[in-house]
């Protein structure tokens, strides 16, 4: 019965997550500017501020002991989320600037946005974020926190030392002093004497120490990710994108033509090469389309289609594209496989990995050369209507609800009048009827083969 609990209260969180985490970080928000105002705030106005972040500080502390209790892997979730326990300090002034950690809820929130929406800028970064992360070792931050720390007791306790009384409350406020100081937000009339003076200028030079590492860090990481990303070794971050996998004379050839059908159409080519090739308009992403690691960099899951080009001549290459297409229907066995086969035999070896589509790429173009040496002018005509641009190309579409029972020939009357389209064929049961007879009754299931300007004119109708 617990077990059910917990797993119904993770999968709650993650049906939810960008609304819950957007939830948290607009409490975050409040809760620092709560615990800033309280110390301005005189009266009743103090004891109001008091109770709002007592109840916020409620709902934090029920979060993350319900998350906790419900996780499956404790230690793994502390490790994740310490930052959100530290946050929750005692409400007392002098560690109340340790709330500013709970701030970091917006990073976790904007992670959750991009994840959700698929901005591919903000999942590309999100991606190099996490890959850095796995590179630093935990020790570091640890490290650097502890020096942080050491420099603020050590310039608070030579500046109670220095200016006095020797009090506890003293103390606390040195220290308040000192970390405001560190933060650029420092009151220069604290100290007074020449030693309390000294410490302040220290704190100064420290603050624009770690400015300047901070800036550096930045810096240094954007130009890191613009190396990576010349160099395909980041992420695609798409959604409903084609991947090409594999670079040749015909890849590039139909990266133009997708993107001369549709400009606004993504297209991500996987390949594995030095650098991306310059006169090509695909997001490019290196690696080897046959590896998972490189498929999910790719985005295969969020996919719609893969095309899939035999990188060598004969067997050798078809096999390769064997592979790769059982990877892609491994890890996503919706997004539909075309692929071109260099030998025809293998046709039924590709069919039998599951490939939506094969092209024996010199077959048809045999059977076109010889029908065009009969009939004069097909290979122009076939060229049109198979490519994008200006003018009717050929278009799949699944038979809409105003065609369903109507008979081939009422139906073709009705989408050359009202779309403008010619029919072509029928699919039934994954068989093609082409130029179907007149008294064929449409079934709904059924799929239409038609010539038209655009897909667009059979949405919405």
């Amino acid at each position: 019965m617990l077990t059910r609990v917990r797993t119904d209260y993770n999968r709650l969180i993650a049906r939810h997550e960008v609304a819950w985490e957007l939830s948290m970080a607009a409490l975050a928000v409040i809760y620092v500017i709560l615990g800033f105002a309280g110390d301005a705030a005189i009266g009743p106005a103090s004891a109001w501020l008091s109770r709002i972040e007592a109840v916020v500080t409620g709902i934090f502390v029920l979060e993350f002991g319900t998350r906790f209790a419900a996780s499956f892997d404790r230690r793994a979730y502390l490790r994740g989320h310490w930052i959100d326990l530290v946050a929750l300090v005692p409400t007392i002034r002098e560690v109340r600037v340790l709330r500013l950690l709970r701030l970091l809820r917006l990073v976790r929130a904007a992670a959750g946005i991009y994840r959700a929406f698929g901005v591919p800028v903000l999942h590309r970064v999100g991606w190099h974020l996490q890959r850095v992360k796995n590179q630093i070792d935990p020790r570091t931050g640890t490290l650097l926190g502890s020096i942080l720390l050491g420099i603020v007791l050590a310039a608070a306790a030579a500046v109670t030392l220095q200016e006095g009384p020797l009090t506890f409350d003293q103390l606390g406020e040195s220290i308040y002093w000192a970390v405001t100081t560190l933060l650029g937000s420092g009151d220069a009339s604290f100290v007074s004497s020449l030693g309390g003076r000294m410490v302040s200028g220290a704190l100064i030079v420290s603050s624009l120490t770690f400015l300047a590492v901070v800036t550096g860090l930045i810096i240094g990481f954007i130009v890191d990710v613009l190396l990576k990303e010349g160099q395909g070794m980041g992420v695609a971050g798409m959604s409903g994108h084609i991947i090409v996998c594999g670079w040749s004379a015909t890849a590039r050839e139909v990266i133009t033509e997708l993107r001369a059908d549709d400009p606004l159409r993504e297209v991500v080519l996987l390949a594995d090469l030095e650098r991306g090739p310059t006169d090509s308009a695909a997001h490019f992403v290196r690696g080897d389309p046959a590896v998972s690691e490189d498929l999910e960099r790719a985005g295969i899951r969020d996919a719609s289609a893969a095309i899939v080009f035999p990188q060598q001549p004969g067997d050798d290459g078809d096999m390769r594209s064997i592979l790769i297409v059982m990877a892609i229907e491994e890890m996503a066995p919706e997004v539909r496989t075309v692929v071109e086969v260099a030998n025809p035999r293998n046709v039924a070896h590709l069919k039998r990995a599951h490939a939506d589509e094969v092209i024996a790429t010199s077959e048809f173009v045999a059977h076109l050369l010889a029908r065009s040496s009969v009939h004069a002018g097909l290979v122009g005509l076939v060229m049109s209507m198979v490519s994008g641009g200006e003018g009717s190309e050929l278009y799949r579409i699944p038979v809409p609800s105003s065609l369903t029972d109507l008979t081939a020939e009422e139906a073709s009357q009705l989408l050359r009048r009202q779309h403008s389209a010619v029919l072509i064929a029928v699919i039934r049961d994954g068989q093609n009827v082409v130029n179907p007879p007149g008294d064929l009754r449409l079934q709904a299931g059924d799929e239409l083969v038609v010539l038209a300007q655009s897909a667009d004119t059979f949405r919405h109708r």
